[in-house]
């Protein structure tokens, strides 16, 4: 939620500049790319304020938690306009991420928000995708 709509808009550039290598470098793999919503953005959201960890030293920590949801449709519309330019496929997982997090049981309690983008947050517990069955089968439902 640190970046402005210009920083935005030029790491669309990238993602959509390395989906131009990708497909020089492999011209008959199809691609679909699949949207990872951020740890924030992943589940309910119960106060009216939500803090953040910042990557850069000055400006604000503390934004209104409608703020993460206009951030969040923001940066996947940038990232779906880009996917779709280069002719791949994309799929966005926020919602079934988010309805997953409703549901599934977590097992350890949060450390940090800098966790890789691997690990979702759930009612305040940490879910990592990585050998969890449950989570996988539901992307693959998808």
């Amino acid at each position: 939620m640190e970046l402005t709509r210009p920083e935005m808009a030029k790491a669309a550039l990238v993602f959509e500049r390395s989906l131009v290598f990708l497909h020089k470098l492999l011209p008959h793999t199809p691609v679909l790319v699949a949207y990872l919503p951020s740890p924030l953005s992943s589940y309910q959201l119960l106060t009216r304020d939500v803090s953040i960890q910042r990557y850069v030293t000055a400006g604000t920590t503390r934004y209104p938690k409608e703020r993460v949801t206009e951030y969040s449709n923001a940066v996947c519309l940038l990232i779906r306009s880009a996917t779709i330019a280069q002719g791949a496929g994309f799929l966005d997982l926020r919602p079934a991420i988010r309805a997953a997090s409703n549901t599934l049981w977590c097992d350890k309690p949060p450390v940090s928000w800098c966790e890789p983008q691997r690990t979702l947050w759930c009612r305040g517990w940490r879910l990592s995708f990585v050998g969890k069955p449950k989570l996988a089968s539901l992307i693959w439902s998808v």
